[in-house]
């Protein structure tokens, strides 16, 4: 009879063992997962402040295009960086933040460059200045002076944009 409780308790331990073994394998792969501190890197911005609107703007390179990662990380830049400011308290916030990789960065096409010869005649040379990113997305939301609250829905949809090269500001080409 001992022998026979000897056994079942040595099984009930060795799988309440591994149950216990799952179960933290399973909380530090979800805490990996949410943990975003390593997953991008704000590369630029743009923050222009008037009386009647606060618009920012955030050049975000991320390792991947996980679009549940990338709102989280539209969230905490909000929650941070815009929402914190004591100048969302005195007008009305826009805030874009565009998501690339380093992969999906290459250099400007000649129609490109014909394009911002039409559209930025300032613009001396976009070749040395900017990047095209052809597959990045993007993130709007505007927020209500006093509100941590969006007014616009907000989506994150696939766009082409233009990013400063290295070396290059964001606030330097404002102009342009």
């Amino acid at each position: 009879m001992s022998l026979s409780f000897s056994r079942s308790l040595i099984i009930a331990v060795v799988l309440l063992g591994i149950g216990i073994g799952v179960a933290l394998v399973f909380v530090m792969q979800r805490i990996d997962e949410n943990r975003l501190d390593s997953f991008y890197v704000v590369a630029d911005s743009l923050i222009d402040r008037s009386s009647s609107l606060n618009s920012y703007v955030y050049f975000v390179n991320v390792e991947t295009y996980d679009t549940s990662k990338m709102a989280r990380v539209a969230d905490q830049i909000a929650a941070s960086r815009v929402l914190q400011s004591e100048s969302s308290a005195t007008a009305p916030s826009d805030l874009l933040v565009l998501f690339y990789t380093a992969a999906d960065t290459s250099s400007l096409t000649s129609d490109e460059v014909e394009d911002l010869a039409y559209t930025n005649r300032s613009q001396v040379n976009p070749q040395q200045s900017l990047f095209a990113v052809r597959n990045g997305f993007q993130l709007r939301a505007r927020f209500p002076q006093n509100s941590r609250t969006p007014v616009t829905d907000v989506e994150l949809v696939p766009s082409t944009f233009f990013r400063p090269r290295a070396g290059v500001r964001a606030a330097d080409l404002r102009s342009y």
